[in-house]
C-alpha cells in the first residue's frame, strides 16, 4: 500500500501531487493512526516532511492550510486528536501578525485554545512564529513568541525557535526565504534537523 500511493504521487505534479498526498494522507490515517501530524499554514504545508519525519507515508499526515490563522489551525489539531497522533507538531500565528494584525491578546488567547484541543497522551512540539524579511514586525513577533512559550511551557510542551537557525539580529537570512515569509528548502532542512532532533530526545511525561 505505501509503495502504491508513492508511485502514484511520483506520477502527479504540482498542485494536482499536493491535493492528492493531502486526501490520500488523511484516509490513510482514518485507517492507520500516523505517528505525526503537522498542522499549521503554509510555512508547514509548503515543506516537505515525508522521508525526513518518516518514510512511510501512513505514518505522517500534513493537515496544514495556507493561509490559515490559529483560530482555524484549531480544528486542523481537533482533527490530529481523533486521528490518534501520537505526535502533534504545530506551527502557528504568522498569519493573526501580518494578515490579520491581531493584538497579542487575541494570538494569546487563541494559541490557548488550541493547545487545549490537545489529547491525554499525545505529545507535541511548538515552533515559534519565524522572523520575517521586515525587521519592522520583530518585535511584535517576540512579544507574541513569549506568549506562545508560556502557554506551551505551562503544559510541558516543547518548544523550538527557528530564528536560530533562519535569522540573524532579528531578521531572516536571505536564503532562508523566497518572499520575505515563505520558507526554502534550505529553512524547512534547517526545521526538519530541529524536529528531529527534538522527537530524539526522551519524551516528557503528558501535560
Amino acid at each position: 500500500m505505501a509503495a502504491f500511493v508513492l508511485l502514484a504521487l511520483g506520477a502527479l505534479s504540482g498542485t494536482v501531487r499536493s491535493a492528492f498526498s493531502l486526501v490520500s494522507s488523511r484516509v490513510a490515517a482514518r485507517v492507520w493512526a500516523p505517528d505525526y501530524a503537522l498542522v499549521g499554514d503554509s510555512l508547514t504545508q509548503n515543506c516537505k516532511w515525508l522521508g525526513s519525519l518518516a518514510w512511510n507515508p501512513m505514518s505522517i499526515v500534513n493537515l496544514a492550510a495556507g493561509g490559515a490563522v490559529i483560530r482555524q489551525i484549531v480544528p486542523q489539531v481537533d482533527e490530529a486528536r481523533r486521528l490518534g497522533a501520537k505526535n502533534v507538531l504545530i506551527a502557528a500565528g504568522m498569519n493573526d501578525l501580518i494578515l490579520d494584525k491581531a493584538p497579542i491578546e487575541r494570538i494569546e488567547f487563541d494559541f490557548d485554545i488550541l493547545l487545549r484541543g490537545l489529547g491525554p497522551e499525545q505529545r507535541a512540539i511548538v515552533t515559534l512564529i519565524p522572523y520575517t524579511s521586515d525587521s519592522a514586525l520583530s518585535s511584535r513577533i517576540d512579544t507574541a513568541n513569549s506568549a506562545i512559550r508560556r502557554l506551551a511551557e505551562r503544559r510541558t510542551i516543547e518548544v523550538i525557535d527557528l530564528n536560530l537557525g533562519l535569522s540573524a539580529n532579528g531578521t531572516r537570512k536571505p536564503d532562508m526565504t523566497s518572499d520575505g515569509v515563505h520558507l526554502t528548502e534550505a529553512a524547512c532542512s534547517i526545521w526538519r534537523e530541529m524536529l528531529l532532533r527534538k522527537l530524539n530526545e526522551t519524551s516528557p511525561p503528558p501535560a
